[in-house]
């Protein structure tokens, strides 16, 4: 009996030492992990002087949010990169594979085995917004879809993106694929500023494939006037997300929406922002020997508080803050 009680201790024991150790690990691990216990569906939103940098608005706009399909911008900004730098051409064929074919959607359809240029992808991508053809652009560009976000990542970071880290292409949902909406202004400006050859498909509505016209669903792209594009994203997780970059009579601006309850609501809360913000007069700058000098200054309301920390222009550094 001693004997028998000696053992059940003994094996006790080993499993509390092991259910410690495993906890110690699952902790280890989530300290590592890039998503964060504040991080949920919320609203967040942020708009910038798109020549400046200079943040105009924000709301929560630090917080942690799901990227969804507004990864996309990531996948394109890498196949813009690519394409700078002559690594391919439009005309590129991309190979289709399984895991591409089994993508949900929004896709466009491609089946494991067939082939599509990367001109067609990248029309696929901003106007269908379409699952199937990340996952092909990704396979193309990197090897495998976890290689290429691997390269995502390293280029997020080049970017200032420091609270952003992709997981996928496309931007299906996966807890440790976040991002913020200040990093989702950054990747904006950065798709503006670094590739004027290929911004302008961003204010497309349909594009042709295979004899067949895809319309696409930005209908603030649609309605908004001086609307140049970028990119709508949903999930349930994330909600309805929205980049969108416009400009009128000289001043451009960039627009971010996360965490609508539904796109009509998110597409109202874009263009109200928006149409106020075009609307501020900015702050009024003389330059005398080389140094800006404010003369007169509005402000403008920031989470709700009034804030005059506003940039002149883009060397002014110390003074502004920028996206």
């Amino acid at each position: 009996m001693l004997i028998f009680k000696q053992i059940s201790f003994l094996i006790l024991s080993i499993c509390l030492t092991l259910t410690i150790a495993e906890a110690k690990h699952k902790k280890h691990k989530s300290s590592n992990n890039p998503v964060t216990h504040t991080q949920t569906r919320m609203q967040t939103s942020i708009i910038a002087d798109a020549h400046t940098g200079t943040v105009l608005y924000s709301e929560n706009a630090d917080h942690r949010i799901y990227p969804a399909s507004l990864t996309k911008m990531m996948t394109l900004y890498m196949a813009f990169d690519a394409l700078k730098h002559k690594k391919i051409s439009l005309h590129t064929m991309f190979p289709v594979s399984k895991h591409a074919q089994g993508m949900r959607p929004s896709k466009l359809g491609l089946v494991n085995g067939q082939k599509i240029s990367v001109g067609d992808s990248v029309m696929a991508l901003i106007v269908k917004s379409a699952n199937d053809v990340a996952v092909v652009v990704a396979e193309g560009l990197g090897g495998t879809e976890s290689g290429f976000a691997h390269k995502m990542n390293n280029q997020a970071k080049a970017l200032g993106m420091h609270r952003t880290h992709f997981v996928n292409a496309s931007g299906w949902h996966d807890s440790h694929q976040v991002t913020t909406a200040v990093d989702m202004a950054k990747l904006g400006l950065a798709l503006k500023r670094d590739f004027p050859e290929y911004y302008p498909l961003f204010k497309k509505t349909s594009f042709t494939f295979h004899g067949k016209v895809i319309n696409g669903h930005n209908h603030v792209l649609k309605q908004y006037a001086g609307a140049e594009g970028l990119k709508t994203g949903y999930t349930g997780p994330a909600g309805f997300n929205l980049v969108t970059t416009a400009s009128r009579k000289g001043m451009s601006l960039i627009g971010v929406v996360t965490g609508g309850s539904s796109a009509n609501v998110r597409d109202k809360k874009m263009m109200a922002l928006l149409d106020k913000y075009f609307g501020v007069e900015h702050m009024k700058y003389a330059t005398l020997d080389n140094k800006t000098k404010v003369v007169n200054k509005k402000s403008v309301r920031k989470n709700g508080r009034h804030s005059t920390k506003l940039a002149s222009n883009v060397q002014n550094k110390k003074r502004a803050k920028r996206v």
